[in-house]
């Protein structure tokens, strides 16, 4: 018997040729073919997104005092160093010789606060803020020789101690109260609070004696930056944040993504609470609306004074629970748990 061997078609031949070409295409279509895929992070760890879950709010651990410092009703305006082993803080009522401490922390707790005798006068020396090189502090300060009010002042730390302290002068000061000093991460811009007048209001020069603690008679507190790298720029008032409350107390998150801040705006849980508000755009030129931190962080009282740790989820802060100012701390977690350790 004969044998013939089959032959096949032309477009049989391509059809053969073409189909694993085309699959082996598409596979490498597939692989190498650009795609982003959405993931969240706390800044330790990161998550796909899941569309079958919805983005919850941070969840902060109930506050507790920093008992360690002592019992002093009047501790507030706490300020972690960049490693987070030193605490700045004000001890004493504004008007009665408020003066700045400094406690170091240890294997056994944090040590018993010492006065800055370099810093301290018989005036007001209130808010420390720490830059993160760790030799440069500011504050403010009613001592004689200022521009009127409370005025920012600046001391460098060096192998001789800390410095005298030198008034920013007028490009920053003026004759109403500068607050509640903080300087960026990076070091480019310094955050104070104000209550100088905008556009819209009379000028009181007669407000709030030293902090967010006092009673305001007409002109209400805002938060300003200041470009500490243009010699030639002035403060300038960060809107997105701004309300017809009083806001101040301002300090950025040591990641720069958060802007936190104490206000007595409406939707708070009563009196002065902590906001914050996500940077978008650095340097703080795009900001988010403000966010409550909620309970149990705020409560009825006033919470004020925000520092923010290293790792990003520690928050120290100050509380009159009971008519009386202390530093507390409060953690972040995916549930409560145990806020001081």
């Amino acid at each position: 018997m004969a044998q013939h061997a089959k032959t096949w078609s032309l477009p049989a031949r391509i059809a053969w040729i073409a189909v694993p070409v085309a699959v082996v295409a598409a596979l490498l279509a597939f692989i190498l073919w650009p795609r982003s895929e959405i993931f969240y992070s706390d800044g330790r760890r990161s998550w796909p997104a899941r569309p079958d879950q919805g983005l919850r709010s941070v969840l902060w651990d109930p506050g507790d005092r920093l008992a360690a410092l002592g019992e002093p009703d009047q501790d507030y305006d706490p300020c972690l160093s960049g490693d987070g082993q030193e605490l700045y803080f004000t001890r004493g009522k504004a008007g009665g010789d408020a003066n700045l401490y400094v406690a170091y922390r240890t294997l056994d707790g944090w040590t018993e606060p010492r006065p800055l005798e370099a810093l301290n006068t018989p005036a007001d020396e209130i808010g420390p803020a720490l830059a993160r090189d760790g030799a440069t502090l500011y504050f403010y300060s009613n001592r004689p020789g200022g521009e009127g009010g409370y005025d920012l002042y600046v001391s460098r730390h060096s192998d001789a101690g800390w410095s005298d302290p030198k008034n920013l002068g007028p490009r920053v000061n003026g004759p109403f109260n500068e607050y509640d000093p903080a300087v960026t991460p990076d070091g480019a811009y310094l955050l104070f609070a104000s209550n100088r007048p905008v556009e819209g209001e009379e000028p009181d020069e007669k407000t709030w004696r030293a902090t967010l603690r006092e009673e305001p008679y007409q002109n209400d507190y805002d938060v300003y930056a200041l470009d500490l790298e243009d010699d030639a720029a002035a403060p300038r008032r960060l809107d997105a944040v701004c309300s017809r409350a009083d806001d101040g107390q301002p300090t950025v998150s040591p990641d720069g993504h958060w802007l936190y801040f104490a206000s007595d705006r409406a939707g708070g849980q009563g009196g002065y609470d902590l906001w914050r508000a996500r940077i978008t755009v650095q340097p703080l030129a795009g900001l988010l609306p403000p966010e409550n931190l909620g309970v149990p962080v705020n409560t009825a009282a006033h919470e004020l004074d925000p520092a923010v740790s290293l790792e990003g989820f520690g928050l120290y802060f100050s509380s009159n629970p009971c008519s009386a100012n202390s530093p507390g701390r409060s953690s972040a977690s995916s549930s409560p748990s145990s806020a001081w350790s």
